[in-house]
């Protein structure tokens, strides 16, 4: 499972740079593709935070990491289940939302 979760995030990086480039010439197009890949996402973010979950339960090191992380998937399960919706309408605030969303998820990648 854990080596299936780090082929994921591999994956969602890809996924960034086509919502990247696609919000420099189309909000529209940029919110599209990652309504497409949110459900994944989000899936992923539920396993992955069930995992470290059972981490914690069996006492790590840094149990501060593990709920940084945990706060980290909320931050952006709340950007694709909430704000993407409300986005819609301004392309410069979709651009400014989009390249925030990215540049946080390659840092926590």
């Amino acid at each position: 499972m854990v080596e299936r979760l780090r082929t994921e995030h591999r994956n969602f990086i890809l996924d960034l740079i086509q919502i990247e480039e696609a919000s420099q010439f189309s909000s529209r197009k940029a919110i599209e593709k990652l309504k497409e890949v949110a459900k994944s996402i989000l899936r992923h973010e539920l396993e992955e935070e069930g995992r470290i979950i059972q981490i914690i339960m069996k006492k790590v090191k840094d149990p501060e990491q593990s709920v940084k992380i945990i706060g980290e998937h909320r931050r952006i399960m709340d950007l694709l289940e909430n704000k993407i919706s409300q986005l819609e309408g301004s392309s410069k605030e979709v651009d400014e939302e989009i390249e925030t969303f990215a540049n946080d998820m390659r840092t926590f990648l």
